[in-house]
């Protein structure tokens, strides 16, 4: 099984930073999946002039990833020492036109498995993000460097 190369998942540590340093999520990794949970609140009609309605309070997008343990590449080394803590997520699919719509969202990271234990050639890691107030914007790149820009938002 291949993983959809097609789009691209990066994060950073420093995503405060005027130019952080984004790492993407390759190398190793071949299955990826998603999840959307969403809190809601649910309104039900008194009168017979209103409608049921639900209003979403809170949404959660997990993403997650498995694959092989690939001992040397920055990605995997840095984020495996970050369990529980808060890191920058972006993803984007590259324009042929170059103007690359993406979404960033801070995320906490979720080490499930490190692959501590197991052989060398055996070593499977899942790493899962947690990601919550997703904006959208335009991913610029520059050689190795990347830049979100947001989108304005419409009144």
């Amino acid at each position: 099984m291949v993983l959809n190369r097609k789009r691209k998942f990066l994060f950073c540590t420093d995503y405060e930073s005027s130019a952080p340093n984004w790492l993407p999520l390759s190398a190793g990794f071949f299955q990826r999946s998603m999840s959307r949970s969403s809190e809601k609140l649910a309104f039900f009609p008194i009168g017979e002039e209103e409608n049921p309605r639900e209003e979403i309070l809170s949404s959660v997008k997990a993403v997650s990833f498995r694959g092989q343990r690939v001992p040397g590449d920055a990605a995997q080394e840095k984020i495996l020492s970050l369990h529980g803590e808060t890191v920058g997520f972006l993803e984007y699919i590259p324009a042929k036109n170059g103007e690359n719509k993406g979404i960033f969202s801070l995320a906490t990271v979720e080490v499930a498995d490190d692959g501590s234990g197991d052989s060398d050639q055996e070593q499977q890691i899942l790493l899962r993000f947690l990601c919550g107030g997703e904006k959208q914007g335009i991913v610029s790149l520059n050689g190795k460097e990347v830049t979100f820009t947001q989108q304005e938002e419409e009144a």
